[in-house]
């Protein structure tokens, strides 16, 4: 509601304003009656209250000039006045056609119980523009009023001592001053945003600001006033904020705040931050004046903020020792390439059944569990693409624990469950299978020896359904394939829960573990946008949890594991006929076993370590060449640089990219600029030498019927 106040007394406007604001409306204030009037024919109020003794118009004079202006009449008027106090003086007001007659002063329940009152029974059609004689007859009485009170005033004034008009006027000015200042305090506390209390010297509620009512959860502060102030404390923090609350109380002031839970009446728990002060009175303590601040979630969000910069640094230090294997995980490819490659050619060197055959066959074995290795740390460091399609995680199940099992310890147990419903997943197969075993295998050895069960359980999980998948998760809504590894070993212990996904570390002795395992597991599930939790008791065992998206579509023909350690299955090679292969790589002997396998086939071979001889050797003969193979990582020049140069040579030279971190990113930027196919190192030399075969015959082939035309 609009209320004009009009008073000539700046402590009443303000104490009026104040009062009426803090029951929600909006107040306009004038100092006398002529003002009010301009203020109100600008913008009508709802209603107005005004004073009565004012300089220039006094309040009857504006009454009579609001009840004859067409815009105003109807609009009710209020008298608030001090000095007309009388019966009479009522009487006349409310013949001027005023609404009501309060006297000073009234506080803010009482003016919000008149304001209803006032708006509830004003009737505007009852309120016509009075008749000119009726206006002369008011005229005559107002005259008559103001004549008798003048004359009161005049009489008593001439009756005071000039002394105590002078000790008068003082004793008001210091009562305006204080008015004014109570009346700001309790603005200040009553709108303070931060809770506000007194108490006694035992420690009983004197005065609690609305904040502070509204923290504990209480309609009215007579209801809290006397309780006492630790009957809201926390019963496992009450002893120390009474031993604090005595420290106070004995003179000793502590300024810095203290920290406690508090209940509230409908048992809400908050966290807050008081800071009292004492009160005296000479030497005797009175009780505590203190704030109370709920910094609950102050504190909640500093905890975030706390193991958000865990994670960060958590993933700050994958990062970087992700960037380190792959580093060495590239040179290291290099090595295998020669070694597995080097075997293959011993292996056509000597008959099938010649003892060496034995000796070739370990060899081969440990470049497998080797390139194994190389492919964990790029999965660690996420420098090996996962090759993802919708899968079913039944056979993948059944094929790890048939590898783990042949090297289980005698007792000891491996339990396959998967569940008929269980969602298929969008995945690379390859890296699920190294996930499991990776889990089983640590679960085993977890058991250190001892006779038990380890569990593997697939099954479909329904997140958001009320009851959650485990008590380390939080998984949005939707469908999951979950995956836990049971074991009933030793367990882990909680000290060291938050490391076990580190890279490299490891609890086992030295030479049982290379602490890539685990650090495995999260970097590939992490990767296909999984979820991977830990529960763990020591003496009673650990399960490791896993979630992955349901996928939609169907399951793609299952590959069986490129894991394995048997030789490879050597089926003929099929033969070029004399088409020139360039090979670049800086690896000499990458050179070397590249040259000796084509010519075997019947190629002719161009090798080079340095990409800008290689390509000024295309440059000087184009048409010499049938394809070009060359590595991604080399000094100078990489290997898209290479194949941007031979293409803008020759546009139909084929081109094959080799890598040992072969991506999406990758790829595409090699199809961009033409390159035919991206090799992975360091796979079999036989499938290099197949995909040689097809590129290298298509295109030597569309040469001759070019040349034969």
């Amino acid at each position: 509601m609009h209320i004009l106040v009009a008073d000539d007394q700046p402590q009443n406007r303000y104490l009026l304003k104040v009062t009426l604001q803090s029951a929600g409306h909006r107040v306009t204030c004038a100092s006398n009656g002529e003002e009010a009037l301009n203020l109100a024919r600008a913008d009508p109020p709802d209603l107005i209250i005004s004073d009565i003794l004012m300089p220039i118009m006094d309040g009857f004079a504006l009454c009579l000039k609001w009840k004859s202006d067409p815009l105003l009449h109807s609009r009710p008027f209020i008298f608030y006045s001090g000095t007309y106090t009388e019966e009479k003086d009522r009487k006349f007001a409310l013949g001027l056609g005023a609404d009501r007659f309060v006297v000073k002063p009234q506080d803010t329940a009482a003016w919000v119980g008149i304001l209803e009152s006032v708006t509830r029974t004003h009737n505007p059609s009852a309120s016509p523009l009075p008749a000119p004689e009726t206006e002369v007859a008011v005229l005559r009485s107002y005259n008559e009023v103001l004549v008798h009170k003048l004359e009161q005033k005049i009489a008593e004034l001439e009756s005071v001592h000039a002394q105590l008009r002078s000790e008068i006027e003082e004793r008001r000015r210091a009562e305006q001053t204080l008015r004014e200042t109570v009346a700001r305090s309790r603005a200040i506390v009553e709108n303070s945003p931060i809770g506000i209390f007194l108490t006694d010297a035992a420690g009983g509620f004197l005065y609690v600001n609305p904040a502070l009512l509204r923290l504990l959860r209480i309609d009215s502060a007579d209801t809290l006033l006397g309780e006492l102030w630790l009957n809201y404390v926390h019963p496992d923090d009450r002893e120390r904020v009474r031993r604090t609350c005595l420290r106070h109380l004995s003179g000793h002031d502590l300024h810095c705040p203290v920290e406690y839970r508090l209940i509230s009446a409908d048992g809400t728990e908050h966290l807050v931050s008081v800071q009292c002060q004492l009160v005296r009175e000479g030497s005797r303590a009175l009780g505590l004046v203190g704030s109370m601040i709920d910094i609950t979630e102050r504190r909640e969000a500093e905890e975030q903020r706390a193991a958000l910069e865990a994670d960060l640094r958590h993933s700050q230090k994958l990062e970087a020792v992700g960037t380190l294997a792959g580093g060495v995980a590239h040179d290291f490819n290099n090595i295998l390439s020669a070694i597995i490659g080097n075997v293959e050619l011993a292996r056509q060197d000597v008959p099938t059944h010649h003892p060496v055959q034995q000796s070739l066959s370990e060899i081969f074995k440990a470049s497998v569990r080797a390139r194994n290795l190389i492919r964990q740390i790029l999965a660690f460091s996420r420098k090996q693409q996962p090759e993802k399609q919708v899968i079913s995680l039944k056979p993948i199940a059944e094929e790890s624990a048939a590898l783990v099992r042949p090297a289980l310890p005698p007792g000891l147990e491996i339990k396959v469950s998967v569940a008929p419903d269980t969602p298929q997943i969008y995945a690379d197969p390859t890296q699920i299978h190294q996930v499991l075993t990776n889990l089983l295998t640590n679960a085993w050895q977890a058991m250190e020896g001892r006779p038990g069960n380890i569990s593997l359980q697939v099954k479909r999980v329904e997140a958001g359904s009320g009851n959650p998948p485990s008590a380390q998760t939080n998984l949005p809504p939707g469908e999951y394939a979950g995956i836990s590894v049971t074991d009933t070993g030793k367990g882990i212990d909680r000290a060291l829960l938050e490391r076990i996904f580190e890279p490299f570390f490891t609890t086992k002795p030295a030479g049982q573990g290379t602490g890539l395992g685990l650090s495995v597991v999260h970097g590939i599930v992490k990767s296909h946008v999984g979820t991977l939790a830990v529960a763990s008791e020591p003496n009673i065992g650990s399960t490791f949890y896993i979630y992955f998206p349901a996928a939609n579509g169907p399951a793609a023909a299952e590959k069986k594991s490129s894991g394995g350690t048997a030789l490879p299955f050597h089926s003929p090679l099929p033969r070029g006929n004399g088409q020139r292969i360039l090979v670049l790589d800086d690896e000499e002997q990458l050179i070397f076993l590249s040259t000796r396998f084509l010519e075997r086939l019947g190629y002719k071979v161009s090798g080079f370590t340095d990409a800008d001889r290689a390509i000024e050797a295309v440059q000087a003969a184009p048409s010499e060449f049938d394809l070009a193979v060359t590595d991604m990582s080399m000094p100078k020049k990489n290997g898209l640089e290479v194949a941007a140069s031979l293409i803008a040579i020759r546009p139909d030279l084929p081109i094959i990219l080799a890598s040992g971190n072969v991506s999406d990113t990758l790829r595409a930027e090699a199809q961009a600029i033409g390159v035919r196919e991206v090799f992975y190192k360091p796979d079999s030399v036989e499938e290099l030498c197949r995909t040689i075969h097809r590129l290298a015959h298509a295109t030597s082939g569309r040469r001759r019927l070019k040349e034969e035309g």
